[in-house]
């Protein structure tokens, strides 16, 4: 796994109280241990303050495995590398 899969696991793992040894990306998020939404919420919110991202409300309901999950949060990076990048050529 790469450093973000990893804190991404991590942080999910916290937030429902279970081993990270009871999750890998092809892991259905329903299916976890101790799956509850405000559970959920907890993962998704310190996600997104973890990496300084925000997940679209619309994009985490599309999401079913973890391995999805991590993506999203990749992609969302992504974007906001973009956005500082053209702020940065705007300023310039």
């Amino acid at each position: 796994m790469t450093a973000i899969q990893d804190e991404v696991v991590r942080i999910i793992c916290e937030a429902l109280e279970i081993q990270t040894s009871e999750v890998a990306l092809e892991t259905s998020i329903r299916a976890l241990p101790n799956v509850e939404s405000i559970r959920i919420l907890n993962a998704i919110l310190r996600v997104e303050k973890r990496f300084a991202i925000e997940i679209p409300d619309a994009a985490t309901f599309q999401v079913e495995t973890v391995g999805e999950f991590v993506e999203l949060v990749e992609l969302q990076l992504i974007k906001n590398e973009e956005l500082a990048a053209q702020r940065e050529r705007a300023v310039a």
